[in-house]
């Protein structure tokens, strides 16, 4: 994997003043196809070492937090902490929650999600975090890919991508996989006409698929600091 890789070259991806609602999802959708090529992921277990492997990032696990994660600046490095309680594949999907918010750091000081409804700004910024963190655990082309193959069953596919069935549901609805069974509180909806996935994101390959390892099987420093301020509760 590539470790050259910087917050800047996804940060640079946010254009405008303000982040419209309807536009933070394909900006996030692009941006998790654009770490994973230049972190030069080639299958799910590679995402979240390459995650870890970015500079001034340390991820801890910590037993007992009263959310899934959480990310902060300490002044030198971003900390990431993750609820060592929580299953394995909600470990993973906070860790890329946690991921986003970092990456949108600036934006949202510089409040470009105002655009969103008064009383909904922060909905709407977790919301675009978890579609994020869908898009970069379960990218369109290698779902579409699994699909295609054959694996169509949502608890195979869960243990392919090391993701949550619910998780796996809500992007099979996303993917237009299969047709959506309730309205979900995060993401935008497909529509029949919009372009293949290898057409909006040629620079995304058909790879290989292999069931990831967790969380836990990375080397996570471990960490007897306190935490004083949980920012994020993805």
């Amino acid at each position: 994997m590539n470790n050259n890789i910087r917050l800047h070259h996804l940060r640079a991806m946010t254009s405008g003043p303000a982040l419209h609602t309807n536009h933070a999802y394909p900006i996030a959708e692009k941006q998790a196809y654009k770490f994973l090529r230049l972190s030069q992921c080639e299958e799910p277990d590679d995402i979240v070492e390459a995650i870890a492997d970015l500079p001034r990032i340390r991820i801890n696990l910590r037993n007992g937090l009263p959310v899934s994660g959480a990310a902060d600046w300490t002044g030198r490095y971003w900390q990431i902490l993750i609820n060592g309680d929580d299953a394995p594949v909600r470990q993973r999907f906070s860790l890329a929650h946690e991921f986003k918010h970092i990456i949108d750091h600036p934006f949202v000081k510089a409040d470009h999600y105002n655009t969103a409804p008064d009383g909904e700004r922060q909905d709407h910024i977790e919301s675009v975090c978890d579609y994020f963190a869908g898009c970069l655990l379960m990218p369109r082309p290698w779902l579409k890919r699994a699909w295609a193959g054959g694996t169509q069953d949502i608890g195979e596919l869960a243990r392919t991508f090391s993701v949550s069935r619910q998780a796996m549901k809500v992007r099979l609805d996303q993917t237009g996989l299969r047709p959506p069974t309730r309205r979900h509180t995060f993401g935008p909806g497909v529509s029949k006409g919009s372009r293949s996935p290898s057409r909006r994101f040629p620079y995304m390959r058909a790879l290989p698929l292999t069931r990831p390892p967790m969380l836990q099987s990375l080397t996570i420093a471990g960490t007897t600091e306190t935490w004083p301020n949980y920012r994020h509760g993805g």
